[in-house]
Formats: C-alpha cells, structure tokens, sequence
C-alpha cells in the first residue's frame, strides 16, 4: 500500500508538472501521510481546513525573509 501511494503521486505529477527541480522525496513522504493518520487513528486532524492553514502559515513563518524556503 504504501508504495501505491508513492509511485502514483510521483508518476502523476511528474507527467503534469515536468519540473527538474520538484523534490520527489518530499512528494513521496506527502504522499503517504494518509497512511500514517490512519494507523495513528486521528483522521480528522490532517483532513480538516485548520490543519492544511496552520501548515501553510507555519511554513511562511518559519522561513520569514529566505524565499527558497517558502517556496
């Protein structure tokens, strides 16, 4: 299962974005978030509104004035 999720979001993105400098390894950890929420039971936490804002504005903050970090 986990490498189901990881080869689809890499393959589908690389075929639509077809950027060379896109991290795949970042792609690959994002990919299988679902499966870690499902074994830890909290499911409502990464699939809610708050939680994809608080990433967002944690990583605009954090790299506040280094802009290859926010992007």
């Amino acid at each position: 299962m986990f490498l189901w999720f990881c080869i689809s979001s890499i393959v589908g993105i690389a075929l639509i974005f077809r950027s060379p400098f896109l991290d795949y390894r970042l792609l690959a950890v994002g990919s299988a978030l679902p499966l870690l929420e499902t074994l830890t039971g909290f499911q409502w936490i990464f699939h809610s509104l708050f939680f994809g804002v608080f990433v967002l504005m944690l990583v605009m903050l954090l790299g506040k004035g280094k802009r290859n970090i926010q992007k």
